[in-house]
């Protein structure tokens, strides 16, 4: 018998949890003959035991192995995703990147387009940050123009008081408005903007200290057998 294999069925195999279900998975996987295991089914099984099981990652990346050399169990590229456990495990990324760059090796393209920086830990792909360029785009030099210069008033003529820039002389040369006989102030650099005060902030947004309301909802599920050790069809009577 032929047949596609569903990650519960290998869950089931691999925690024990629940024990009747995982009789009758232990009990299939040893008398099938030839199981088919997409890549997309070994990357929910390293999901489902990490996240939901809290197994630590060199026993996910054992069991991920135990999948693969299991001789009924038929992949699609062995190597392939040997290569993309054995990422995951040594350079400690997730699966899906793991894959990626695994993928990338093996199709001789060595480039992965992924703003994860986990990636960088791989020395042999090389991370491409989706939008980076080495041009500088032209809507960026418009960000923060250069301020013009500070213009200096000129003398309206002989024994005339100076008159400010923005006033402009008659055709008399004597300034257009009163003004004072004190020369005009210098201009001074601005000072750079204070923080926001945190007692200002909106009531809705946390502050540094004020853990957020919003996340995942924690869900209490069994975990593996005490020792460890996964259930395998040598198991069965």
């Amino acid at each position: 018998m032929t047949a596609f294999l569903d990650t519960n069925a290998l869950v089931r195999h691999f925690t024990g949890d629940p024990p009747d279900m995982t009789e009758r998975a232990t009990r299939f996987l040893a008398e099938a003959d030839e199981l088919l295991v997409p890549d997309l089914i070994v990357a929910e099984v390293v999901y489902v035991l990490e996240s939901f099981y809290e197994v630590e990652r060199p026993q996910v990346a054992e069991l991920a192995r135990a999948i693969v050399a299991f001789p009924a169990v038929t992949v699609i590229d062995q190597d392939l995703l040997l290569r993309a456990i054995e990422v995951y495990e040594v350079d400690r990324i997730d699966f899906a990147e793991a894959y990626l760059v695994a993928s990338a090796e093996r199709s001789g393209v060595n480039t992965v387009a992924s703003f994860d920086r986990s990636i960088d830990r791989v020395k042999t792909v090389r991370r491409l940050e989706p939008g980076s360029s080495s041009k500088s785009s032209p809507n960026e030099k418009k960000k923060h123009p250069s301020p013009p210069p500070p213009t200096c008033p000129s003398a309206n003529g002989a024994g005339s008081p100076p008159t400010p820039a923005s006033s402009p002389p008659s055709s008399t040369g004597s300034p257009s408005t009163p003004t004072s006989s004190r020369p005009a102030p210098r201009a001074t650099a601005s000072a750079s903007p204070r923080p926001a005060d945190p007692a200002k902030r909106a009531p809705n947004q946390p502050g540094p200290n004020q853990a957020s309301t919003v996340g995942p909802v924690r869900v209490d599920i069994p975990k593996p057998p005490v020792d460890g050790r996964p259930f395998l069809p040598s198991d069965t009577k």
